[in-house]
């Protein structure tokens, strides 16, 4: 296209990677965008929302991500600058429900500043005011808190809490409120309207602790169960939930811990060691295994032969000896 590219070096280069030399696109790819922020790169997006590229692809504008592929290096091959094809194995990232290949975009979003609340819940754990069992998992929590980013709360989703932000139409101001205001802050319009996206998922989910039981009012729910004592989920969503419970549970509450204790327990998975997936189509209903094999057979053989945050291979092999059990002590 004729734009000047300049060239830098930088330690997440893999030398030994084909020539070397890697192409920096900071508007595609994630680890690109980080190397654009260290040495100041300029970030070109030129991909529209259907794939297709838009006017910075310049001759290439309105074809198809993978049609112009091919064209690119039709247009290599005529101009002589091509010198050879390699093929090789990379790792790029699909959609678990479609198939399709993710692209990376660059886009305007909402973020929590986390570090003032994340401090808190580092020393919740640390001082003991939160025991987390096992006790191997505190590793995993502090590694993920003292080195947390920022957190992206803005999603394109359905549904979902609305992201309490409005923008004027007439002077491009931006009001973020609890209540749905009537009129902007600036120029008193209400030609407002109200950002699409929804807050994630964790965002809302987090504040599971007390926005249950009546918070912010002084409700008696929030008297007798804030906070509460054993918190107990999968191993795998430890900072995914846990982190942000504990940490928007002390902001919202003069810094008292949601709970106690944070019980984990491991993953139930399929013969080969798979995580379950209706994606994958590798789930075993509960129900089909109790009508199948007797529901005492199917809660010993949930627990027995496992400790607490340890997966679990579950088999028909071990439901049968389950049930055999439970048939010689009845």
């Amino acid at each position: 296209l004729g734009r000047s590219i300049p060239v830098i070096g930088d330690a997440v280069v893999e030398k030994e990677f084909g020539t070397g030399a890697l192409k920096v696109t900071p508007s595609h790819d994630p680890t690109d965008f980080e190397i654009g922020e260290r040495h100041g790169l300029e970030s070109i997006t030129i991909m529209n929302l259907d794939g297709s590229l838009n006017e910075n692809a310049g001759p290439f504008a309105g074809q198809d991500r993978f049609a112009a592929r091919e064209a690119v290096v039709e247009r290599l091959r005529e101009d002589g600058l091509l010198i050879k094809v390699e093929p090789y194995r990379h790792s790029v990232g699909h959609c678990d429900r479609s198939g399709d290949v993710v692209e990376p975009l660059v886009s305007l979003q909402w973020f929590v500043k986390t570090g003032e609340l994340a401090a808190p819940a580092i020393a919740a754990v640390r001082d003991g005011d939160i025991k987390i069992v096992p006790e191997r998992f505190e590793k995993v929590y502090y590694n993920w808190m003292e080195n947390i980013r920022d957190w992206c709360v803005s999603r394109q989703l359905w549904w979902g809490h609305r992201i309490p932000v409005w923008y004027c139409d007439d002077c491009e101001e931006v009001t973020v409120a609890v209540d749905d205001p009537t009129a902007c802050t600036a120029c008193n319009s209400g030609n407002l309207r109200q950002d699409p996206d929804v807050l994630d998922t964790w965002f809302s989910s987090g504040l599971w602790t007390h926005s249950t039981l009546g918070w912010p009012d002084a409700t008696n729910d929030m008297a007798r169960f804030y906070p509460g004592t054993v918190m107990e989920t999968g191993y795998d969503i430890l900072f995914f939930w846990v982190a942000r419970m504990i940490m928007l549970g002390m902001f919202n509450n003069g810094g008292q811990a949601p709970f106690s204790t944070v019980y984990l327990h491991g993953l139930i998975l399929d013969p080969e060691g798979k995580k379950m997936s209706k994606t994958k189509g590798n789930v075993t209903d509960p129900l089909d295994l109790a009508d199948a094999y007797g529901t005492d057979a199917l809660r010993f053989a949930l627990t027995t032969g496992n400790a607490p945050g340890n997966d679990m291979r579950l088999n028909e092999q071990k439901l049968e000896w389950a049930r055999n059990f439970a048939n010689k002590v009845w």
